[in-house]
């Protein structure tokens, strides 16, 4: 049974009391006894609910949708800075091994020094000595092949950079460090991390940095030499290395 307005004819739910059309009171005395007595009172909620408010379930899921959107749209842009290769790349050297100095040896040297010395080497020298890792075979990790490592030094830490492949896209894992050597142990103290250009959580850093496992491995015996230095200082685009006289005799 429906109520008709009086005023425009329009066809209104038994429930109404003004019209939906145009707003006029309703005469209810219209409303035959028998229809109200059979209205079962959930039937009449459900419809009062569905003409309050009668898109619920279509915004619903248009919020759902929109909601899925932007996680989509968030992960892709990540994926997309993961896989850019970060600023200030430097070329590599045409012959690494003329023009990289043997670091290893001079190191070992200034360890071995009885008496008080220093090094200073070119973040230029250090990548071309890097360079030449690319073609050890321990440097590699089962289907994910290294393809080189540089540093960037600046002003009190420096920046590390390890470069794999996976089926032939590189990618880039870089750890910035404050380096110092304490009691006979290089010691590095993380200040940030970065895949490709996206910036790492520092939570994840500590797993992050099993990255860098191969190229630490690779290394350990540099690393070993610089412990028994006097101390390691990072500039501007250079490095200072000096011994503690008479620590290798």
């Amino acid at each position: 049974t429906m109520l008709v307005c009086k005023q425009c004819n329009y066809e209104n739910e038994p429930e109404r009391v003004y019209c939906h059309n145009c707003g006029a009171k309703l005469d209810r005395s219209l409303l035959p006894p028998e229809a109200t007595k059979r209205a079962d009172p959930v039937v009449v909620q459900e419809r009062v609910r569905k003409m309050v408010s009668p898109r619920r379930g279509s915004g619903a899921r248009w919020l759902r949708h929109l909601v899925s959107s932007l996680v989509l749209a968030a992960l892709l842009a990540a994926v997309a800075l993961a896989v850019r290769p970060p600023e200030g790349i430097p070329e590599p050297v045409k012959d690494p091994g003329l023009n990289a100095p043997s670091v290893t040896d001079d190191m070992e040297g200034l360890a071995a020094q009885p008496t008080a010395g220093r090094k200073e080497y070119q973040e230029s020298e250090i990548n071309a000595f890097l360079q030449t890792f690319g073609e050890r075979k321990d440097a590699s990790g089962g289907a994910v092949k290294f393809s080189r490592a540089y540093v960037h030094f600046e002003e009190g830490q420096v920046r590390v950079t390890y470069v794999q492949t996976i089926f032939g896209i590189p990618l880039y894992a870089t750890t910035v460090d404050k380096v110092k050597i304490d009691n006979g142990q290089v010691v590095a103290e993380p200040v940030g991390s970065s895949l490709g250009r996206l910036p790492i959580p520092a939570k994840v850093v500590p797993y992050f940095n099993k990255f860098f496992t191969p190229l630490w491995k690779v290394l350990e015996r540099d690393r070993g030499i610089i412990a028994k230095l006097g101390s390691i200082t990072f500039h501007d685009k250079k490095v200072d290395l000096v011994n503690k006289p008479g620590a290798g005799h």
